[in-house]
C-alpha cells in the first residue's frame, strides 16, 4: 500500500504454502518469506524460510522445521546477502544475530543478554540503534549516543516510567510515557528549545497518586528454580495497620506472562484493600527458553507448586494475612485457581475461576476453536500432552475429577459464547461441586466469549468484589478513584 495515496496493489508471492511473514530489502523488493504448511489429520505443521537474490529470481528454501521448534524472525536486510534476525539460536534468550543468506547460517551474535530477552530497535539503514531488555520491568538501552542522551533527559523528567521515544533526534521527539500507576500519556520533546509538553493522555480520570505501585520480586520454587513475580500492595490506610488479605491472580495462557505496567484488574483489587500477587510460574514466556520448557506437561504439577511456593513466601515474609487468601484467574488461570483449591485446600479461603478449564482431557477433545485449528492442536499436544498417552495424568490433575477435595467456596464465571474454553467446563464443574455438597456460586455471562468487553468486565467485578468481601474481607471502603470499577 502507498501511504500517500492509500492505493494497494496485490503481489503474487509465488509460494504455494500459507504466507505468514515477509521482508523487503532497501529497494522495496520482496526477498524473504516465512510460510506455513499444515496437515489437519496428522497434526503436523511446519514453518519454512525462503530467500531469493532479487524480486525476479526463484525462491530458495533456507530451512524448515516443526511449528513447535523455535522460530526466528527477520528484522532487516543489512546488505544483499545478510539478514538481521531475532533468534534464540544456541541461546536461552532472544538476541539479535546476522544471518548469512549464502551459507544459510546464523553467523554473528550482534547483541544478547544471558538472563532476559532483547527487543531490538532497527533504523532505516538496518543499524541496531538500541534494544529493550524484556525483564520483569522493561529497560531501554541505546547504542546511539544521541538517542541515549535524549532517553536520559526524558527519564529524568519522567522518573519511574517507561518512556518510549520515536521521531527525529534533530527535530521533535514523540514520547509515550506509562507506568504501573499511570495508564499512559503522549508528550513532545523539542531538544533545541529544551521543552517538553503533554499532548494527550489515555484517561484523564485516572489519578496516578491514587493508584498503587507494582513491585517486582523473585522467590525460590520447591526445587530451587527462581520464579519472577509481581506484588501490588493496598494503601496502608485500607488495612488499618493489619496484614492485608491477598488475591493470588494467575495469568492465562499459560505460555504468556504478566507485565509491569498499569493493570486495571490489579488496581481495582488494590483499591478495595487487597494485596495482589502475580506469580510468573515456570512455563510463562519471556524469561528464557529453559524456564518456558520447564512448564511443558506440568499442568497441576510443578507449575502449580510454583504458585504455592510464592504464596508461602509472602506468608513467611509477613507480607499478607495467611488466614485471608483467595486464588483467582481466567482460562488457564481459572484452572490453576480450581486446582489450587484441590491440591492445597488449607491455603485458600476461596477460589474464583473465570472461563477456567475443569477437565484437561476434555480440553484436548472438546469443540473449542483451538481444537479446530491445526497449529493450536499441535501446540497443545506438545505443551500439555496427548489424550491417548496421558489420559491418566490428565485425570489426576483435573479439578472436575477431584471436586470432593475442595473445601473453600468457589465462584465460577463463564461466558455463554466462549469458543476457547466452552461453557461446558464450568457447567460440569458446578454440577460436580453441588453433587459433593460444596459451596459454589455460578455466574454465566450471556453473550460473552473468552475475552470480555467492558460491560462484561463490569458484570464480573460486580460479582467478584462481594464474593471476596464475604470470604477474605471485609476490607476497608475503597478510596474514591476511577480505578475502583472496571474500565469504561
Amino acid at each position: 500500500m502507498d501511504p500517500r495515496t492509500g492505493k494497494s496493489t496485490r503481489e503474487d508471492v509465488g509460494l504455494d504454502e500459507e504466507f505468514i511473514e515477509a521482508s523487503y530489502d532497501g529497494t522495496g523488493a520482496l526477498r524473504f518469506a516465512i510460510t506455513r504448511k499444515s496437515s489437519f489429520w496428522e497434526d503436523d505443521t511446519r514453518l519454512s524460510y525462503w530467500y531469493r537474490p532479487d524480486a525476479k529470481a526463484p525462491w530458495q528454501l533456507l530451512e524448515s522445521h516443526p511449528l513447535t521448534e523455535d522460530r526466528w524472525n527477520a528484522l532487516a536486510f543489512e546488505d544483499k546477502d545478510t539478514l538481521i534476525i531475532s533468534s534464540r539460536h544456541g541461546r536461552d534468550t532472544w538476541g539479535v544475530f546476522r544471518y548469512d543468506l549464502k551459507t544459510r547460517q546464523t553467523v554473528d551474535l550482534m547483541v544478547g543478554a544471558e538472563n532476559q530477552d532483547l527487543l531490538p530497535d532497527i533504523d532505516r539503514n538496518a543499524s541496531v540503534r538500541g534494544v529493550v531488555a524484556q525483564g520483569l520491568k522493561p529497560v531501554q538501552i541505546w547504542f546511539d549516543p544521541v538517542w541515549a542522551g535524549l532517553q536520559a533527559t526524558i527519564d529524568a523528567a519522567r522518573p519511574n516510567h517507561i518512556n518510549v521515544l520515536s521521531g527525529n533526534p534533530k527535530g521533535r521527539i514523540l514520547v509515550y510515557s506509562y507506568s504501573d500507576i499511570d495508564l499512559g500519556r503522549w508528550l513532545v520533546l523539542d531538544p533545541a528549545q529544551r521543552k517538553l509538553w503533554q499532548v494527550a493522555e489515555r484517561d484523564p480520570a485516572i489519578d496516578p497518586a491514587a493508584m498503587r505501585p507494582m513491585e517486582t520480586l523473585r522467590y525460590p520454587a520447591a526445587d530451587g528454580m527462581s520464579i519472577p513475580a509481581y506484588l501490588t500492595r493496598p494503601a496502608p490506610s485500607a488495612t488499618a495497620g493489619t496484614l492485608p488479605p491477598l488475591v493470588v491472580l494467575i495469568h492465562g495462557g499459560p505460555n504468556v506472562r504478566d507485565r509491569w505496567g498499569f493493570d486495571w484488574e490489579v488496581q481495582i483489587l488494590a483499591a478495595h484493600g487487597y494485596a495482589v500477587f502475580q506469580p510468573q510460574f515456570r512455563g510463562s514466556s519471556g524469561f528464557g527458553k529453559k524456564f518456558e520448557v520447564a512448564g511443558r506437561r506440568q499442568w497441576g504439577l510443578a507449575m502449580q507448586d510454583d504458585i504455592t511456593a510464592g504464596v508461602q513466601y509472602l506468608i513467611d515474609q509477613h507480607a499478607v494475612d495467611p488466614q485471608r487468601i483467595c486464588i483467582m484467574g481466567g482460562s488457564y488461570g481459572g484452572y490453576a485457581a480450581l486446582w489450587g483449591l484441590v491440591k492445597t485446600p488449607a491455603l485458600y479461603k476461596c477460589g474464583i475461576s473465570v472461563a477456567g478449564v475443569s477437565d484437561i482431557a476434555n480440553m484436548r477433545t472438546d469443540g473449542s476453536d483451538a481444537n479446530g485449528d491445526w497449529d493450536a492442536r499441535r501446540w497443545r499436544r506438545e505443551m500439555v500432552g496427548s489424550v491417548k498417552q496421558d489420559k491418566a495424568q490428565f485425570d489426576s490433575v483435573s479439578p472436575l475429577k477431584h471436586a470432593d477435595r475442595i473445601q473453600a467456596p468457589v465462584l465460577l464465571i463463564h461466558g455463554t459464547d466462549d469458543e476457547r474454553v466452552p461453557i461446558i467446563h464450568g457447567k460440569y464443574m458446578r454440577t460436580a461441586l453441588l453433587d459433593q455438597g460444596k459451596s459454589v456460586e455460578w455466574k454465566p455471562l450471556l453473550g460473552a466469549g473468552h475475552g470480555f468487553y467492558v460491560e462484561d468486565s463490569r458484570r464480573i467485578y460486580d460479582t467478584i468484589l462481594p464474593f471476596l468481601a464475604r470470604y477474605i474481607g471485609p476490607p476497608s471502603a475503597a478510596p474514591a478513584s476511577a480505578a475502583t470499577s472496571a474500565p469504561r
